[in-house]
């Protein structure tokens, strides 16, 4: 019985298993052609080697070759769908999971941490009036409100320290949707940006509010006219306004959580 015509070349790259053969035979030679040669390939191959060309007459899986040819070019009409794109790969990558990367969790905030601290020291040790908002009621009510110039010098710290809060967990996040096996879910990367920005928040409650207001108070930190305040030793206050401070908290990292999403 006759085969479907094939060229020598194409029977290679098709018994190989590689794609590259859908372009070959999209692209092919005329049937004609291809029929004399291949019919000349064969009898090479039966002065060569009879057994071997028997063997060949006779092998279903030339036939198979040969129909997956044709299908690969009856249905792929674009180049472009031999290479995988963007959502295939990201299909491929399997179901969404939650992950908790703990360590990436503390690195990532002890990193934010030291980072946003030092921008937050500064600022104070700049100008201890820039911290007025968030110390207790007895310091605020015994000096005045902070001037236009002073608002105005604060956003040189505000915005870097802005930067950092929202730019690191932002980062870490897609970091871990970038080395995951998976896609992760939002309510991982809910998890993984508030983890990360609950480390500063508990460093800056204990090391910055208890620790150097309220235990240390050192005097460059204490504004000029509330010496010897009790405010300054208020540790409750600083408790109740991170309490507060939670809300906010989860409700920027559900919004970097979105964002990340989106992106990825």
């Amino acid at each position: 019985m006759g085969r479907p015509a094939r060229s020598a070349f194409g029977r290679l790259i098709v018994s190989a298993g590689t794609p590259i053969a859908v372009s070959i035979a999209s692209a092919g030679i005329p049937a004609e052609d291809a029929g004399e040669e291949d019919a000349a390939d064969d009898a090479k191959l039966a002065e060569a080697n009879p057994v071997a060309a028997d063997a060949a007459s006779t092998d279903p899986r030339s036939t198979m070759d040969s129909d997956l040819i044709i299908r690969g070019v009856t249905d792929i009409h674009d180049p472009l769908a031999l290479f995988p794109t963007r959502d295939s790969l990201k299909n491929a990558r399997g179901p969404e999971t939650a992950v908790l990367d703990l360590g990436r969790i503390l690195v990532h905030g002890a990193l934010l941490s030291v980072l946003a601290s030092l921008v937050l020291m500064a600022a104070v040790t700049f100008n201890p009036r820039f911290a007025l908002k968030d110390l207790p009621e007895d310091i605020r009510q015994s000096v005045p409100p902070l001037t236009r110039r002073e608002t105005l010098q604060a956003l040189i710290f505000f915005l870097p320290f802005m930067a950092l809060v929202v730019g690191i967990p932002l980062l870490s996040a897609l970091g871990l949707e970038a080395e995951g096996a998976a896609d992760v879910s939002l309510g991982g990367l809910f998890v993984h940006i508030l983890g990360v920005l609950f480390v500063f928040f508990v460093v800056d409650l204990v090391v910055l509010d208890w620790l150097i207001y309220c235990t240390i108070t050192p005097k460059r930190l204490v504004i000029t006219g509330t010496e010897g305040m009790a405010g300054y030793k208020d540790y409750a206050h600083h408790l109740r306004g991170h309490a507060r401070g939670a809300v906010w908290l989860a409700i920027v990292a559900l919004v970097l959580a979105a964002i990340v999403r989106m992106i990825r």
